[in-house]
Parts: structure tokens; C-alpha cells; sequence
């Protein structure tokens, strides 16, 4: 149970952190590297899930990418849209 209770309260965070991200559309404070760090960790525990056969843990596993890789495309599509806002400004072809 106390198992449970953590896998939940984490994917509850990772939804948590998405919702404000697509609410505020602030992606500024996210780095590449963190988010490349964060995945690889995701992707070892999901890994170790499967090898141990736990299928709350393969769940979780496979939400939090789930949601990390929302997040990176999010951060991905706001980046091109301020660069976009910046050119069509100052009235320069991209």
C-alpha cells in the first residue's frame, strides 16, 4: 500500500506540474538537460518495473513519460511561438 500511496502521489505531481505548464505556458525555467536527465531516470525505473514485474510501478513508469514528453513538446511549441512573436515584432521574415 505504501507503494501505491508514492506511485500516486507522484504521478498526481507530474500532472500537477503539467496542468500549470499548459495553464501559464511558461516554459522558460525548464531546461533541456534536466529534462533529458528526468527521462533517463524515468526510462531506468520503467525499465527495472518490467524486470521485477510490478504493474504499478510499469504504470507509473509509463505515465510519467507519458507526461514528461507532453511537457517537452509544450516547451518545444512555446519556444517557436515566442521566436515567432519576437520576428513578427520587430517585422523580420523568420
Amino acid at each position: 500500500m505504501i507503494g501505491i500511496t508514492a506511485i500516486m502521489f507522484g504521478v498526481i505531481c507530474n500532472i500537477v506540474f503539467l496542468i500549470y505548464t499548459v495553464k501559464h505556458k511558461i516554459t522558460n525555467s525548464i531546461r533541456y538537460p534536466q529534462l533529458s536527465l528526468v527521462l533517463l531516470t524515468d526510462l531506468l525505473w520503467l525499465w527495472y518495473s518490467i524486470e521485477i514485474k510490478s504493474i504499478p510501478l510499469i504504470i507509473s513508469g509509463i505515465l510519467s513519460i507519458i507526461i514528461l514528453l507532453t511537457v517537452v513538446l509544450l516547451k518545444i511549441i512555446y519556444e517557436k511561438k515566442k521566436i515567432a512573436a519576437h520576428f513578427k515584432e520587430r517585422n523580420c521574415i523568420p
